[in-house]
């Protein structure tokens, strides 16, 4: 696939800067986000004209000129096209090769959506929680006591929860490096093991029963797991390797 996208938005980005007198994109910017929602709008009703014609030369010529826009749409909106890319990786092609049709996946726009901010600004993010890389399957239930109840048994007084698709996060932060592991390596890496000893020692008897839930792979350890997105140039987090 041709890496026509990322030039052009390096060139929209530089024109951020550019003489509106000299440029045509410069000019958009300046006069703000309607002039280039309407030139957008514009585009678009032409693509749609240039399909009722049949002509295809026009079509393609029209919807360069409605890409174009969009992606000065985006620059200006400080986007870019591989957020979109990534948003049409993550609807195509997100399962595992095999899975059967009519498989259950629960993903969580709320959550992308943080991240994909996170990663606009630059941000770094430490996730831990129950879930998989990309499982599969319905998992709502509702907690209550600590112990599964039924979800419409007593509204308001249980907690309502999902396991975590922490694929769907990572690829909401294009340009953001990910790491994975489960929660009992992550903390074990950490030199929890040699801190809940020490603790011990001086006489903290449920040190080690606390220990055991938050890493052995019977209790929390192997359910829930560690993510961090982190944004080029920085140092690799420790507890992932």
């Amino acid at each position: 696939m041709s890496d026509v996208l990322e030039r052009l938005a390096e060139v929209l980005e530089a024109r951020k800067e550019a003489d509106p007198e000299g440029s045509y994109v410069a000019r958009l910017y300046a006069k703000g986000l309607d002039a280039i929602l309407k030139k957008v709008g514009e585009e678009a009703t032409e693509t749609v004209m240039a399909a009722k014609d049949g002509d295809s030369e026009k079509i393609v010529r029209e919807t360069a000129d409605l890409w174009f826009h969009c992606l000065v749409l985006l620059a200006h909106q400080g986007l870019g096209p591989e957020q979109v890319l990534a948003e049409l990786d993550r609807r195509f092609g997100t399962l595992p090769d095999g899975t059967p049709d009519g498989t259950i996946v629960e993903t969580c726009p709320a959550g992308e959506a943080v991240a994909a901010a996170l990663a606009l600004r630059g941000g770094l993010l430490l996730a831990l929680d129950y879930g998989d890389w990309d499982g599969t399957g319905d998992t709502f239930q509702a907690l209550r006591g600590h112990a599964p109840t039924d979800p419409l048994r007593a509204p308001g007084d249980a907690d309502l929860t999902a396991h975590v698709g922490f694929r769907w996060l990572a690829e909401a932060a294009p340009g953001h490096r990910h790491f994975f592991t489960t929660q009992g390596a992550f903390l074990e890496r950490l030199g929890i093991t040699e801190r809940a000893r020490a603790l011990a020692r001086k006489g903290g008897g449920a040190i080690v029963a606390q220990h055991r839930r938050l890493t052995h792979p019977e209790e929390m350890g192997t359910l829930f797991k560690a993510l961090a997105l982190v944004p080029p140039g920085l140092a690799d987090p420790p507890g992932f390797a």
